[in-house]
C-alpha cells in the first residue's frame, strides 16, 4: 500500500492505530518493508518488543497492540484481524494468536469449568489459588498450540510436514488411538497422553531449534467485577511466569491494561516473586520526546507528498535526524510557532501547550496535531506551517473527545462515578486545597457508594485527579504547576493538609472547572526536566 494512502489531508499523520501501518507494506513496487517508518524507532516501543517479557502492561493506546502486530509480522501471516483468527503461519517458527474477545472467553470458560470442579460440592470462586487456576490454564494453552498446528499443517504454502513430524498432535486432536486399547479411559490415562503429545512438540521444537509464540492481546473487554474472571485471570499471570521458567522455547505474551492491573494482581499469591518488573513484565510509558518523534516523521512524510512543489524545504526538512534534539527542535520552529495564546489569553509554548492536553499516549499527540494540520490548512490553503489558532482550536475541539477515551475502558465499572465527576468536579477550581476536596466530597461519596469507597483514590487511578508535585514547589515558571497523576508516577496519591490537587487538564476543560485569575496550569511533573530530552 503506497504510503500517500496512509497520509492524507484527511488524516494528515495517518492512522492513530499503529497496528494498521505495521502490518501492511509502504510501497507496492518494492521489497523493502518500513516497518518503523511512521513508527519513529520509539524508545519504549522497540524496549518492549526486545525486552520480551512476557506480561505486556500499558494503557487502552499506549501502543500494545501494535507490539502485538509486530511479532504477528514475524509469523508470516498475510494480514491482522480484530475478529478471531484462525489464518495459518507461513513462519516455521510456531505462533498461536488469542487476539479476540471470543476466542479469550472461550478458554476462560474452559478453564473455569476446570476450576470448578475444582473447588468440590460448593464451590466459591473466592477460595480459587492461583496456582490451581494456572495448572489448568496450561493445558488449554497447549491444547490451542495442538489447534494451531493442525490448522497450520492444512496449508499448502507450509513447507513442514507436520504430520509426519508430529503424529501425536492429530491423534490427539482427532481422537484416534489415543489410549492404549488395553488401557482403560481414566482421567490419568487421558493426562498421560496429554502429556506424551506436549512432550513430543518440545523435543520437536528442540530438535528443530524453533520456537512457539502464545500471544493474547484481548483483555480489553474484561469484567473485572467479577470474581469468576479475575480469578482466573489471575491464574494466567501465574501460568504465563511458570511458562517463562518451564519451557525455553514456548513463550506466552500477554497484553494488559493498567486499567485492569489492580484487579489482577491483587489476586496474584506473592506479587514481588510472580510479577517482577525485571523478569515478568514490560510497562509502556511514554516520554514526550519519543512521541513528538513519532509526529515529526509522519509530518514529514506527509510534506514530502503533499507539498513536493516546494523542494527547498522539503530538502532541508529531509536531512534532519529527529534522533538529535537539535533537530528535532529545527523541525518544530520550522513547521509551527514558538508560542500560542491559550483561550485563557495567556501565551504558552506550543509544543508544550499540546503536550500537557494528553497523557501522554500516541493515539492522543497523533490526533491533536493530525487536527491542528488539517485546521491550519483551512486558514491558510497551505501545508507549510500550522497557526498558532489552529492549534488552540485543536485542542478545544478535541479535548471531550480524548477525556472520552480515557474514561472509556472505564464506564462499565465505574459509571455513577464518572456521571458524578461533571457535576460535582465542575465546582471546584482547577488546582485545589484538601479542604476543597472535602467540601464536595460527601456528595460524591453518596452518588458512588455502590461503586467505590474511596472515589478521589479511583479518579486518582484512572488518571482524573492528580496532586501538585511537592517536590517541585520551588520551580518558579512563570505558566505551570507540576501535577503527579497515575500515568507519570505510580506512587499511591496521598491525602494532607499541606498538599493541593489538581484536575488533569483534558478533564477541567471537559467539564468546565473553576479557574480564578492568574491561576497556574497542570503540566505533569517528572517526565522529564525538559521534553526535548
Amino acid at each position: 500500500m503506497p504510503l500517500r494512502d496512509f497520509l492524507t489531508p484527511d488524516e494528515p499523520l495517518g492512522p492513530i492505530r499503529h497496528e494498521r501501518i505495521l502490518r501492511r507494506r509502504a510501497y507496492d513496487q518494492q521489497d523493502e518493508d518500513p516497518v518503523n517508518l511512521l513508527i519513529y524507532q520509539a524508545e519504549p516501543f522497540d524496549l518492549a518488543l526486545h525486552d520480551l517479557h512476557p506480561i505486556i502492561l500499558g494503557r487502552r493506546g499506549s501502543g500494545k497492540t501494535a507490539i502485538v502486530a509486530a511479532m504477528l509480522a514475524g509469523s508470516g501471516r498475510k494480514h491482522y484481524f480484530y475478529g478471531r483468527d484462525d489464518a495459518i503461519n507461513d513462519n516455521h517458527d510456531i505462533y498461536v494468536f488469542i487476539q479476540s474477545w471470543d476466542h479469550l472467553d472461550e478458554i476462560v470458560n474452559l478453564v473455569g469449568i476446570d476450576c470448578y470442579h475444582s473447588l468440590g460440592s460448593q464451590p466459591m470462586w473466592d477460595d480459587l489459588l492461583p496456582e490451581t487456576a494456572a495448572r489448568f490454564w496450561a493445558r488449554h494453552l497447549w491444547q490451542a498450540i495442538f489447534n494451531q498446528i493442525f490448522r497450520d499443517a492444512s496449508s499448502e504454502s507450509n513447507p513442514i510436514d507436520y504430520r509426519s513430524k508430529l503424529p501425536l498432535v492429530f491423534k490427539f486432536i482427532e481422537g484416534r488411538d489415543i489410549i492404549d486399547p488395553r488401557e482403560s479411559i481414566t482421567s490419568e490415562t487421558l493426562q498421560k497422553a496429554f502429556e506424551l503429545t506436549r512432550d513430543s512438540v518440545l523435543k520437536y521444537l528442540s530438535a528443530t531449534k524453533r520456537r512457539c509464540f502464545v500471544i493474547i492481546d484481548s483483555l480489553d473487554l474484561y469484567p473485572i467485577t467479577s470474581p469468576r474472571f479475575s480469578r482466573i485471570l489471575a491464574g494466567l499471570l501465574r501460568c504465563i511466569t511458570n511458562f517463562s521458567d518451564s519451557y525455553d522455547r514456548v513463550k506466552i505474551y500477554c497484553c494488559v491494561p493498567e486499567e485492569v492491573e489492580p484487579h489482577l494482581f491483587t489476586h496474584v499469591a506473592n506479587e514481588t516473586r510472580d510479577l517482577s518488573p525485571a523478569t515478568s513484565y514490560s510497562r509502556l510509558h511514554w516520554k514526550p520526546v519519543d512521541l513528538l518523534k513519532i509526529v515529526a516523521e509522519r509530518f514529514r512524510e506527509f510534506l514530502k507528498i503533499h507539498l513536493a512543489e516546494d523542494q527547498n524545504f522539503i530538502a532541508d526538512i529531509s536531512k534532519l535526524n529527529f534522533s538529535h534534539r537539535d533537530n528535532l527542535m529545527t523541525f518544530y520552529g520550522a513547521v509551527m510557532p514558538k508560542y500560542v495564546t491559550n483561550k485563557y489569553g495567556q501565551k504558552e509554548d506550543s509544543v508544550a501547550y499540546l503536550v500537557r492536553h494528553s497523557q501522554l499516549l500516541p493515539r492522543e499527540l497523533i490526533l491533536l496535531f493530525s487536527r491542528a494540520i488539517s485546521i491550519s490548512h483551512q486558514e491558510t490553503a497551505s501545508w507549510r506551517t500550522i497557526t498558532s489558532s489552529a492549534i488552540v482550536k485543536a485542542v478545544d475541539e478535541s479535548e471531550s473527545a480524548l477525556a472520552r477515551q480515557i474514561l472509556r475502558p472505564y464506564m462499565p465499572v465505574y459509571k455513577e462515578l464518572i456521571i458524578a465527576c461533571e457535576h460535582v468536579l465542575s465546582e471546584l477550581p482547577t488546582i485545589c486545597t484538601l479542604s476543597e476536596l472535602h467540601s464536595v466530597g460527601k456528595r460524591m461519596r453518596k452518588s458512588v457508594s455502590m461503586e467505590t469507597d474511596d472515589p478521589w483514590r479511583t479518579l486518582y487511578e484512572i488518571g482524573v485527579l492528580g496532586f501538585i508535585d511537592p517536590d517541585e514547589s520551588n520551580r518558579n515558571t512563570q505558566y505551570y504547576e507540576y501535577g503527579l497523576f497515575h500515568f507519570n508516577s505510580h506512587n499511591k496519591i496521598r491525602f494532607a493538609n499541606h498538599l493541593r490537587y489538581c484536575v488533569h487538564p483534558l478533564f477541567s476543560g471537559t467539564w468546565h472547572l473553576k479557574r480564578a485569575p492568574g491561576m497556574k496550569f497542570i503540566y505533569p511533573s517528572k517526565i522529564e526536566e525538559s521534553y526535548w530530552d
